[in-house]
């Protein structure tokens, strides 16, 4: 992880970021935060936040997300901002020459350039028309139409030194089957790729890379039935009814005849919807993949929860088995696939409490065991003095202002 923070430290240098920054201050004093040209440009102003100390490249992944579930441009929107604007030195704004059929932005790239140096071109924007919007659709405010690709590339005295491009692909009905997002700049790059097979299966992948250095990676499926259908089938409402007692002095003991409220409340049985998933995590070298079978788990967990009869102590040792028996993660070198570890669930008595409760650690191939908790606590001593020295040096360039980690 520190050596992952060595990378990142790398990307404050691109000379991409100083463009876009250039690019939003001047954009600040044309179009307002709601205009449909500025959504168009948010992961890039993201992006530039991470030299800032405002965000990191985390906050990127997130907003490239955001971008391709929540799309911002519809055709009548699009026809109406699609034009090539120039920066007007003279007057300070930009000046618009009409419609071009794409988005083009000429500005000074840098502070101090005397003429338009910089391009970001927006381009290949393409919808897709729904034929038979699923019934939630909100058709009284928006029609029935999706952006299904854009393009986006930023130049600097001809070069293209950052690029952003989506494309997605739709059901007729509208849900998405296809998503993917890629933003780079210079040598760096953030990757979102969605799938979803309506209403089976579905998947999400974001990484971020160096070249091709792999320097995070976050992957989650998960398979199942999440029609409608299953999940009214599967939905259960539970009542517990509340009644006023009163105290009989000729039976000695309370009776009740009324009630004072009903409580109510509703359950997705989530077994039922969900039933199985699987994910990992990989930070440079590290890699840590684990899959759960959750119908088997939510079927043993509903039936220790419905019997009342049993002790803590074996609840406790029956949902540790469960676990063990269901869960899987391993940690692994990404290079080699060599194990480092496998988690075991276990259970463990408080003595203040005096009750039992569960806890999870780490098997070495040794044999050796060590909980979660320690193991995690020794590697993070190295990664929060990297990203302290990280943050300082950002309150020395910017004046950012953030505030150091302490744990």
């Amino acid at each position: 992880m520190v050596d992952m923070m060595d990378e990142v430290t790398q990307l404050e240098d691109a000379q991409a970021i100083e463009v876009i920054i250039e690019f939003i201050e001047l954009m600040d004093s044309t179009f307002d935060e709601e205009s449909t040209a500025r959504k168009l440009f948010k992961p890039l102003v993201t992006l530039a936040s991470v030299k800032t100390g405002d965000a990191t490249p985390n906050d990127v992944i997130r907003e490239i997300k955001s971008t391709a579930e929540d799309p911002v441009s519809l055709p009548e929107e699009w026809e109406g901002i699609a034009a090539r604007y120039r920066w007007n030195f003279e007057g300070g704004h930009f000046d618009s020459t009409g419609a071009e059929g794409m988005l083009i932005f000429e500005f000074p790239g840098l502070e101090g350039d005397e003429t338009n140096t910089a391009v970001i071109t927006v381009s290949n924007v393409s919808f897709f028309e729904i034929p038979d919007p699923i019934e939630v659709w909100p058709s009284e405010d928006i029609a029935p139409v999706l952006p299904s690709a854009v393009q986006v590339d930023l130049e600097y005295n001809g070069n293209n030194i950052s690029s952003f491009n989506f494309s997605a692909a739709f059901t007729n009905d509208g849900l998405p089957t296809n998503i993917n997002s890629t933003l780079y700049v210079d040598e760096f790059s953030f990757v979102l790729n969605m799938t979803h097979n309506p209403y089976s299966n579905a998947s999400i992948t974001s990484s971020f890379k160096h070249n091709d250095n792999l320097l995070a990676e976050v992957y989650v499926a998960a398979k199942g039935n999440w029609t409608d259908e299953n999940i009214d089938n599967n939905t259960v409402t539970h009542y517990d009814t509340n009644y006023i007692w009163e105290w009989d002095p000729e039976i000695g003991w309370y009776e009740t005849d009324e009630i004072e409220y009903i409580d109510d409340w509703v359950e997705v049985e989530v077994e039922e919807i969900l039933h199985s998933g699987n994910a990992h995590l990989i930070v440079m070298n590290l890699k840590m993949a684990g899959k759960v079978n959750v119908k088997s788990l939510g079927d043993i967990i509903r039936e220790l929860e419905e019997d009342e009869e049993l002790e803590d102590e074996e609840a406790t040792q029956q949902l540790v088995d469960a676990l063990n028996n269901n869960v899987t993660l391993v940690a692994v070198y990404r290079d080699s696939n060599e194990k480092i570890a496998d988690l075991e669930f276990y259970k463990l008595y408080d003595q203040e409490e005096e009750d039992y409760y569960m806890d999870v650690r780490f098997i070495f191939a040794d044999g050796s065991k060590v909980d979660a908790e320690t193991y995690f606590e020794e590697g993070f001593d190295d990664l929060v003095n990297a990203l302290n020295d990280f943050i300082t040096e950002l309150n020395d360039q910017y004046d950012a202002e953030l505030d150091l980690i302490d744990y």
